[in-house]
């Protein structure tokens, strides 16, 4: 619960977050606190886990930033790209012009989704 939260969080989904914070984690904290005692989980402890947990989405969501890209020119077929076009990885990777929207995670899972899809050709031996 604390990973969703914190994906939220880090998504900029401020209202998400709140609401399961209060319809999902108070419940399953206050039924803990009931079974093993108040004292068995304070608020501090809650803390501390939310705050590890925002730093592994954190940190996942930059490899994930770094990784897409190059995952989504790994899968683009070799002979789909001009000569002189850099990869898909490079181009990802540039920042976006003024005023542009910047390509979120979303954005390269729907990319590699539309790659998938992508007719491919043939890869049957031919008679010799």
């Amino acid at each position: 619960m604390l990973r969703q939260i914190s994906l939220c969080l880090e998504r900029n989904q401020e209202s998400a977050a709140t609401r399961l914070r209060s319809s999902r984690l108070e419940p399953l904290v206050a039924g803990y606190r009931q079974t093993h005692g108040a004292a068995a989980l304070s608020d501090e402890r809650i803390n501390e886990a939310l705050a590890g947990e925002r730093a592994r989405v954190t940190e996942a969501t930059l490899l994930c930033t770094v990784l897409a890209p190059m995952l989504a020119d790994e899968l683009q077929p070799a002979s789909g790209r001009r000569r002189n076009q850099p990869p898909a990885a490079i181009a990802a990777s540039r920042p976006p012009e003024r005023g542009a929207r910047p390509a979120g995670i979303a954005d390269f899972i729907d990319e590699m989704i539309a790659q998938e899809e992508a007719p491919r050709p043939s890869r049957r031996k031919q008679p010799v």
